[in-house]
């Protein structure tokens, strides 16, 4: 400590940072790397906020350096859910992430599950095929049974589900026999 005040006198300011971290001063030091007269010590700030325990602030200085996972942590340590899931979103894309378990948590400690099942019918509705749609819904489903939103999801894509699902049977119903002409052909030739 007496060694960081010596090197924030003598205007070491680098130094009296490091001093102050070592004794566990963050304030201090985060005073000291203010009055420092380089301009690339934001990353060295985040660290110190993140170690003296104020992971909101260390989220935004991470997130203004583009360190998304890192800002992700700090925002969801801190309880800023809502913050983390925004910026897991932003990151993974909608589509991806409606299927991630890691924005599905995040989301439910927001209290916002309800925009992740719309995000999820959202994504049905523009997917190209039935297979995909179909992983949207389920998704929806998996969330209703998990008991993050209400039955009302439930009844919503029951018609849908069942669309999905003769669409698919008939699909591997028409693959099914190319499937075993092929296999056929494959054994015969073989043997």
């Amino acid at each position: 400590l007496e060694a960081g005040i010596q090197a924030e006198f003598a205007q070491d300011y680098l130094t009296a940072a490091l001093m102050f971290e070592k004794v566990g001063a963050f304030g201090q030091a985060l005073r000291a790397l203010d009055h420092s007269p380089r301009s690339d010590q934001l990353e060295r700030r985040g660290e110190l906020l993140e170690h003296g325990g104020d992971f909101l602030m260390a989220g935004l200085v991470y997130e203004r350096l583009g360190q998304t996972e890192k800002a992700i942590a700090m925002f969801e340590q801190s309880g800023e859910f809502a913050r983390a899931a925004n910026l897991l979103r932003n990151q993974l894309g909608g589509e991806r992430a409606a299927l991630d378990d890691h924005y599905l948590k995040l989301a439910a400690n927001a209290g916002r599950v309800e925009d992740v099942a719309q995000l999820c019918w959202d994504s049905a509705g523009k997917a190209a095929s039935p297979e995909e749609r179909g992983l949207f819904l389920r998704r929806i489903k998996f969330i209703v049974e998990q008991g993050y939103v209400g039955a009302a999801w439930s009844e919503r894509i029951e018609g849908e589900m069942a669309e999905i699902d003769s669409a698919e049977r008939s699909w591997f119903a028409r693959r099914a026999t190319e499937w075993a002409e092929k296999a056929t052909k494959d054994v015969l030739g073989e043997y």
